[in-house]
């Protein structure tokens, strides 16, 4: 059976944007011009006070048509954005994500045993530098006879800056506590996101028929999903066995944390059907290396090197964003050879690893680039 070629949202916006209105003013100019010749019978020629007055004219009609065009281009989800997309957006009942902020765990140490018990106030501060500061989420209580005790802090601001911060790097106390000595966080900080940006939002308002059904549609769970963080950006749903449900989401930096996880299951609590059991998994990442060789022209290997790189870079990026992307070694030698042609190149050899067609809970990541450069002189 042959499959329907669609049109996805990125193909309808890579194309011309519809013409409502005409807004040349040479060709305003002319009909206006004809028009009048038409009407009055005499000929216009390029000093008589009729063609200023006509010229004014086509200059103001040009930008009423301006204003229109725009006007109608916001109000269609395509082309629509900022404010007049979150109006769109809420026709159908679909609002533009929030900016979430960042959480993590932390273990506090006490000096010494203490045969009472120690208590960290809710709201406690803890840092990793100056710029970077979180708060206690709970009241923590140090049990008498311990020296250390966890709970969660989340940031202080919003925003994905506060995300992957290594173990250990909170650990400043802006708040001191009696007993208390120091401060470390055991988990690698996550979930914090920026508010949600124009193109996602406009794939989540092009989706939002799907949730109306609540009969566990494969799409219908991906929408949903996508609704409980503005971090995701690429899910995969599989229904291995009746009434159970496995979801993989994929971040912006790859894998999901602990608090994206959390917030997907808290948000499909009470809107899947009845009698789906959902699971999390994580995503698997896939490592690449790629090794090119360029033949380039004699002094243009600094350039052409540090060319290839970005475009393998940016290549990846997108890749890194797609859960069971098709990699090729074509697409690399080509976005390779696209962006550094003019800058002398003449052969582009490697990318070093075979076709690979990703598991559909797989992403691509770049683990290293190596590009050796051959100068070929044109005897």
């Amino acid at each position: 059976m042959t499959s329907l070629a669609v049109l996805a949202l990125n193909d309808l916006r890579a194309r011309e944007e519809p013409q409502f209105v005409e807004r040349d003013t040479d060709a305003i100019k002319r009909s206006l011009v004809a028009k009048f010749e038409e009407v009055s019978g005499r000929t216009l020629y390029p000093a008589q006070v009729e063609m200023f007055v006509i010229e004014v004219m086509a200059f103001a009609i040009s930008g009423i048509g301006a204003a229109i065009q725009g006007g109608l281009l916001q109000n269609r989800t395509v082309w629509a954005q900022g404010r007049h997309l979150d109006d769109l957006g809420a026709n159908v009942g679909i609002q533009r994500l929030a900016a979430q902020a960042a959480r993590a765990r932390v273990v506090f140490t006490l000096s010494e045993i203490r045969q009472t018990a120690v208590i960290v106030p809710v709201g406690t501060r803890v840092a990793a530098g100056p710029d970077l500061v979180f708060a206690t989420v709970l009241e923590l209580i140090i049990p008498a006879g311990t020296t250390t005790g966890t709970v969660d802090v989340v940031a202080a601001s919003v925003g994905a800056v506060y995300n992957d911060l290594a173990l250990g790097v909170i650990e400043d106390i802006l708040d001191p506590v009696a007993y208390v000595e120091s401060v470390s966080n055991d988990q690698v900080t996550s979930g914090g996101a920026n508010i949600e940006g124009d193109d996602r939002f406009r794939e989540r308002i092009a989706g939002s028929f799907e949730r109306i059904s609540r009969g566990g549609s494969r799409q219908g769970y991906i929408e949903l999903v996508k609704a409980a963080h503005p971090d995701i950006v690429d899910v995969q749903v599989v229904r291995p066995q009746p009434g159970f449900i496995e979801i993989t989401p994929l971040v912006s930096d790859g894998v999901a944390g602990a608090s994206v996880k959390a917030a997907v299951l808290d948000y499909l609590d009470g809107n899947v059907p009845m009698g789906d059991f959902v699971s999390i998994r994580d995503a698997d990442r896939v490592s690449f290396t790629t090794t090119l060789l360029l033949r380039v022209k004699p002094g243009s290997g600094n350039l052409a090197r540090v060319g290839a790189e970005t475009a393998i870079r940016t290549l990846f990026d997108a890749l890194s964003r797609i859960l069971g992307a098709q990699v090729a070694p074509s697409a690399v030698v080509e976005a390779v050879r696209q962006a550094v042609a003019p800058l002398g190149v003449v052969g582009v050899d490697g990318p070093g690893f075979e076709f690979t067609d990703l598991p559909g809970t797989s992403f691509a990541a770049l683990d290293a680039i190596v590009i050796d450069v051959e100068e070929t002189p044109n005897v």
